[in-house]
């Protein structure tokens, strides 16, 4: 499993990939930067929408979506499946190395992003969305990964997804929020800091049903991923 995390790794941490990745976490940083130290508006209406919406899906899309869709394209997982072991000890290696490609760079972004913002002397609220931003990107890789082993274009749908199921549904459909990454992540966020998302027209769902559901949507995607190598044709 070691060998595998560590070349999955490499795969993952292309000089292109890395560079697109480093350029949409720098994003926030610099948002913060031109806004100044813009308080806690600012971070709640400004930083964590960005992050949550569109920087850390996106980040996390690109490195799991590329897990197992790098094998797909060169046609070499089947050397992986040949392999006498369990499936399961070659999905974690996966999904281990798209979290550590992609959540170091989300927790720094937002973590940086937010000190500026409020002049690093806010404890407690760099916890929180450090906490809140591992959450996310754990679960979405979990997604993604499952994605790039279900189709060679999981990168297009991901996208979709992104946009309209996470960026546009869950926002107007009470329902939904209980089966959003992004909501999870606002809810943890705002439970470990009260003062961060307080609006109460913003209507976050209760921490629990964040926390069991980001632990449900983990565990589910990463056993229909171990289900998908299991059954599929390896051509």
């Amino acid at each position: 499993m070691t060998a595998l995390y560590v070349l999955s790794l490499r795969q993952l941490a292309g000089k292109w990939r890395l560079l697109i990745i480093l350029a949409l976490g720098a994003l926030p940083v610099v948002s913060a930067l031109f806004g100044g130290s813009g308080g806690r508006s600012f971070v709640d209406d400004t930083l964590l929408a960005m992050m949550t919406f569109a920087i850390m899906p996106f980040i996390t899309l690109g490195a799991a979506t590329a897990a197992f869709g790098n094998e797909l394209e060169d046609n070499t997982l089947s050397n992986l499946t040949l392999n006498p072991v369990p499936r399961w000890k070659i999905v974690a290696p996966k999904v281990a190395a798209a979290i550590t490609v992609s959540a170091p760079v989300v927790v720094v972004s937002a973590a940086l992003s937010v000190s500026i913002s409020l002049s690093g002397d806010e404890g407690k609220a760099l916890a929180a969305v450090a906490a809140g931003m591992l959450l996310g990107a754990a679960t979405y890789s979990a997604v993604f990964t499952w994605a790039g082993l279900m189709n060679t274009r999981a990168l297009w749908y991901g996208l979709a997804y992104v946009l309209f199921w996470e960026g546009t549904l869950a926002n107007i459909a009470n329902g939904v929020k209980y089966l959003s990454i992004q909501q999870y992540v606002l809810s943890v966020v705002h439970a470990i800091d009260g003062n961060l998302l307080s609006d109460p027209g913003r209507g976050l769902i209760e921490t629990p049903a964040a926390v069991i559901g980001a632990a449900v949507v983990f565990t589910l995607f990463v056993t229909l991923t171990v289900y998908r190598l299991r059954t599929m044709d390896v051509p």
